[in-house]
């Protein structure tokens, strides 16, 4: 049956000579393959608009044995344009979108997966200055969508808010720890400051539009650097290396 979905376009290719692949992560149906026939040349259908970053509203139907997912249309509703003259803001914006294909993002999720890319990229359509972590928030935050949530409120053993906002954070159970339970654990966690916790807190909570851009000394940002980087590849299998995403 045919669907009708707005969608992200993630990754973009081509095969044979004229034909071209899409990744979109759809409203409604999650992440998804398309196939455009003749995209790669079409002007009616596709008026140009299949490129990565875009916003389309697509119409969809599979193949007759159903093996794939055929682009009978597609409309685009925005796209970006101070992305284009910024190799850094590409940078980050590549980086969100390796992070998204590489996880992928089911039909359930699609929604919440959907509105994270869009504020990605209004945030750094917006002419402010990103975090330097602004990556580090997007993978802790579409993890959050994806089921794997880490706790920052309260300690994972006692219960209590950690003494005057510090902690540790365990990563094998994704929770904080007040220092006093981290000191009789073993191997004590990741150190994270008041302010630390407060942005991964607030991170975890909001979507792009909302995120700090700044206010986090040196200390600060390592130390939340850290927590989100050992959190990723523990729970979820990733690391960051060599411009792509591998599993560990």
């Amino acid at each position: 049956m045919d669907w009708s979905d707005t969608g992200f376009v993630v990754a973009k290719g081509l095969f044979r000579e004229a034909d071209v692949w899409l990744r979109i992560l759809f409203r409604g149906h999650g992440m998804q393959t398309v196939f455009a026939f003749g995209g790669a040349h079409s002007r009616r259908r596709f008026v140009g608009c299949l490129d990565v970053m875009n916003i389309l509203t697509c119409r969809v139907s599979p193949s007759r044995r159903g093996t794939y997912l055929d682009l009978e249309e597609a409309v685009l509703e925005k796209g970006p344009e101070r992305l284009r003259h910024s190799p850094a803001l590409l940078g980050i914006a590549a980086n969100c979108l390796k992070f998204t294909r590489a996880v992928g993002v089911p039909e359930q999720s699609g929604e919440e997966g959907f509105r994270l890319l869009s504020e990605m990229l209004a945030r750094l359509e917006s002419g402010d200055a990103p975090s330097v972590l602004f990556p580090l928030f997007f993978r802790l935050r579409l993890a959050g969508i994806l089921g794997y949530a880490p706790g920052f409120d309260i300690c994972a053993s006692c219960g209590r808010p950690p003494v005057e906002g510090a902690g540790r954070f365990s990563v094998e159970e994704a929770r904080v720890l007040c220092e006093e339970c981290a000191s009789r654990s073993r191997g004590g966690g990741i150190v994270l400051s008041a302010k630390a916790l407060d942005v991964l807190r607030d991170v975890q909570q909001e979507y792009p539009l909302s995120w700090p851009a700044s206010g986090l000394s040196p200390q600060d940002r390592r130390q939340t650097a850290q927590a989100i980087d050992a959190f990723v590849q523990y729970h979820l299998g990733f690391t960051w290396e060599r411009g792509r995403f591998l599993r560990v």
